[in-house]
């Protein structure tokens, strides 16, 4: 999965038990969100696995 945050490419792997960024594993992409981020974020969401905040879909139905 790739995020674009800030200026800053997030690459992150899916592996059984988890998800690998930066060289660690995590239990979820939530966790992995909130360190990016600083604050709460549903991870699915952050990386665009579901619409919501951030992805093109939300942002479509901002402008109807």
């Amino acid at each position: 999965l790739i995020r674009d945050f800030e200026g800053t490419r997030h690459a992150v792997t899916i592996v059984p038990g988890g998800f690998v960024w930066q060289e660690r594993t995590y239990p979820s992409l939530t966790a992995i969100a909130k360190i990016i981020t600083g604050t709460n974020w549903n991870g699915p969401k952050f990386f665009g696995l579901r619409e919501g905040v951030g992805t093109k879909a939300a942002e479509q139905g901002k402008a109807a």
